[in-house]
């Protein structure tokens, strides 16, 4: 019966170890993906939220994080679509809810994200979802306006 259960132990202990290490492989591809905070505002994105290129010339100026913008109306989200739990978190049992802050263009789609409450393993799944999420814009003084 101890033979049993010292290699029912080490089965335990293995998958535990194979599971602290995708945590730590996770964190490493995260933390190698993370946008420095430390950036120029006037500096276009690199990427839009979804990784892709942006447009050429825009003639739409769009707030930085945390850049107080008055308006009479808030963005409502109209369409959103909802995280895909990816699998290798969901076997460690990694769980949780990232917050990500999004900043929305005139035209009611997300142009920037940054998350600020991480949980390695599930912010990008989270991103990819917001950066899919179609708002109605923000309005001031009756026109759309990016926030």
């Amino acid at each position: 019966m101890t033979a049993a259960r010292g290699r029912s132990a080490a089965w335990t202990f293995a998958w535990l170890a194979l599971l602290v290490a995708a945590a730590l492989v996770m964190l490493a591809l995260q933390l190698g993906s993370w946008r420095s905070e430390l950036v120029d505002p006037a500096r276009k994105p690199a990427r839009t939220a979804l990784g892709h290129e942006p447009p050429a010339e825009s003639s739409e100026r769009l707030p930085v994080f945390g850049e107080f913008v008055s308006v009479d109306e808030l963005p409502e989200p109209i369409e959103k679509v909802p995280p895909k739990y990816p699998q290798t978190p969901q076997w460690a049992g990694v769980g949780g809810t990232v917050i990500v802050h999004a900043l929305i263009g005139r035209d009611g789609l997300v142009k920037e994200t940054k998350v600020v409450h991480s949980i390695p393993g599930l912010d990008e799944a989270a991103v990819t979802a917001i950066a899919q999420w179609k708002f109605k814009p923000a309005k001031s003084n009756g026109e759309p306006v990016a926030v």
